[in-house]
């Protein structure tokens, strides 16, 4: 029996290829969660700066954990706080694989079995000259295995971990909103 010519989204086989549907979930939940997650470093962060949500517009993902880090080090040596380098650390290795993920490219491979894209990255300005490229090609490989695991390491982020640190900030944690509850 021959393959649809297109998944059951209406996208063509020749635009990504025969990848497992498992794959495209688990990119779903990757976005999603770093969502979330992204949220939550913003509520700490204002919790640990004793400061409205809303104050001011959210920083790229990047500015936020730096912030985060300047909130390490000036907690260093305090009780409870030793290890949450450690978190931020996780949380860093979580977005950077979330940015390979979701700004690549999957093409087309050979039986959906190898997972890898790829994706031009911008060259951080001090490294460009004149006579080199502005950009540089990344290749992404993973695993159905890896990309269960980024899942797994950011739902422990995003809940128990976060719950932890928010209590450390001496603020309420906020409750969970209903996971059928829309809005």
């Amino acid at each position: 029996m021959a393959e649809p010519a297109e998944d059951e989204w209406g996208v063509p086989n020749l635009i990504f290829g025969l990848h497992p549907e498992a794959f495209w979930g688990g990119m779903g939940r990757v976005a999603s969660l770093s969502a979330l997650f992204e949220d939550r470093l913003l509520v700490l962060l204002t919790a640990l700066r004793g400061e409205p949500a809303d104050a001011s517009p959210p920083p790229a993902m990047g500015t936020l954990l730096k912030r985060l880090e300047d909130e390490r080090d000036a907690r260093a040596g305090m009780a409870g706080w030793s290890d949450f380098g450690t978190y931020l650390a996780r949380a860093r290795r979580c977005v950077t694989y979330r940015n390979d993920l979701v700004h690549s490219v999957w093409p087309v491979q050979p039986g959906g079995l190898v997972l890898f894209g790829h994706r031009l990255r911008a060259l951080p300005r001090d490294q460009r000259t004149e006579d080199s490229p502005a950009a540089e090609r990344l290749v992404v490989n993973t695993t159905m295995d890896e990309l269960r695991s980024v899942v797994a390491e950011l739902v422990a982020l995003t809940d128990c971990d976060f719950r932890r640190w928010f209590s450390l900030a001496n603020t309420p944690v906020p409750p969970l909103t209903d996971r059928n509850e829309v809005g």
